[in-house]
């Protein structure tokens, strides 16, 4: 009977990195595309156009998420000068949404969910 006394051990180390950063780019925007959509949900709406103004922007390895940057309302004022007073007046009242529509429902958990799923499909893959 003889035992093995040799194995090969292959690091690749380098090579699951370099999967993960190419995988990063691709998790950080389906996360945030994930984030617009839950926020999406207490959104204030009254023309839709702060609703349909959420984006998400990738640099790098950076996300933004976004709500008012770009749009107007249905009287032509640009977005960004009432997404802000809507997240954090109280007093504001709409058909639908409420303030602080973005921090209530942005929801980091689910966000770095929907990253790890991602990179572990990259890994697999």
């Amino acid at each position: 009977m003889s035992m093995r006394s040799r194995w090969d051990l292959n690091w690749r180390g380098d090579q699951i990195a370099s999967t993960v950063e190419a995988a990063s780019v691709d998790a950080l925007r389906e996360a945030g595309r994930a984030a617009v959509e839950d926020i999406r949900e207490d959104t204030p709406f009254r023309s839709g156009a702060l609703y349909r103004s959420g984006r998400v922007d990738v640099f790098q390895k950076h996300a933004v998420v976004s709500f008012g940057q770009s749009g107007k309302s249905d009287r032509g004022r640009p977005t960004r000068h009432y997404a802000i007073p809507n997240e954090t007046r109280k007093h504001y009242q709409h058909t639908r949404g409420e303030y602080g529509f973005f921090r209530k429902n942005f929801l980091p958990r689910k966000v770095f969910a929907v990253m790890a799923a991602r990179i572990r499909r990259a890994l697999k893959g």
